[in-house]
C-alpha cells in the first residue's frame, strides 16, 4: 500500500478526494487483516506458554473456504476434556492445507487455554490415560463399521443401516 499511497500523496496540492478514499478503503482492509492475523498469533502464543495438556477426540474436518495457491485450507472440530474444569467441550481449530493430517475419531494430545488449542501430535487410543479414557468411551466408535458406514454432520454421527431387502438389490 506504501507504493501506491505515495506516489497519491506526492501530487501536491491537486489531491482527489475519490483517490484519498479509494487508498484509505484499502488500508482500512489491510490493517483489519493484520490485526485478526496478529491476534491469532498471540492467542497461539498464549496456549503454548500458559495451555494446560488434554487430550481430544477429533470430529469433524472440513474446508474453511479459504485457499491459497488453489489448496484449501481445513478446520476440525474436536471433543476435547479439560481436567482443570472437569469437562468435555467441542472446539475449532485450524489445521492447515492437509485433511488427512488427523482422521476423523482420531486421539490428539493438545494445550487448551480460554477456549482455543494447540494441537501437539496425534496419539492413539492405548496412549490415553486411564482416568481420561473414560470419559470419551460414549463417544467412542465401538462397532465394527468401516468409516465408510459412518459419517458426521454438525457434530452428529450417523450409521448407515442396511436391511436385508435393500442388500440384495
Amino acid at each position: 500500500m506504501i507504493v501506491f499511497t505515495i506516489p497519491v500523496l506526492s501530487q501536491g496540492m491537486q489531491i482527489d478526494l475519490f483517490a484519498v478514499l479509494f487508498l484509505a478503503l484499502f488500508w482500512g482492509v489491510g490493517i483489519f487483516i493484520l490485526i485478526k492475523g496478529l491476534q491469532k498469533v498471540i492467542t497461539n502464543h498464549r496456549t503454548s506458554k500458559l495451555g494446560e495438556e488434554c487430550f481430544g477426540q477429533i470430529n469433524n474436518c472440513y474446508p474453511t473456504g479459504n485457499r491459497m495457491n488453489g489448496m484449501p485450507e481445513y478446520a476440525i472440530e474436536a471433543l476435547v476434556y479439560i481436567p482443570s474444569k472437569n469437562k468435555m467441550e467441542n472446539i475449532k481449530e485450524t489445521i492447515g492445507f492437509n485433511a488427512n493430517k488427523y482422521p476423523i475419531y482420531s486421539f490428539v494430545k493438545c494445550k487448551y487455554y480460554n477456549g482455543d488449542i494447540n494441537i501437539l501430535k496425534k496419539v492413539n487410543e492405548a496412549q490415553l490415560p486411564l482416568n481420561i479414557k473414560s470419559y470419551f468411551e460414549p463417544y467412542m466408535n465401538n462397532s465394527n463399521s468401516t468409516v465408510d458406514d459412518i459419517i458426521t454432520v454438525n457434530g452428529i454421527r450417523y450409521k448407515r443401516i442396511d436391511d436385508e431387502n435393500n442388500q440384495n438389490k
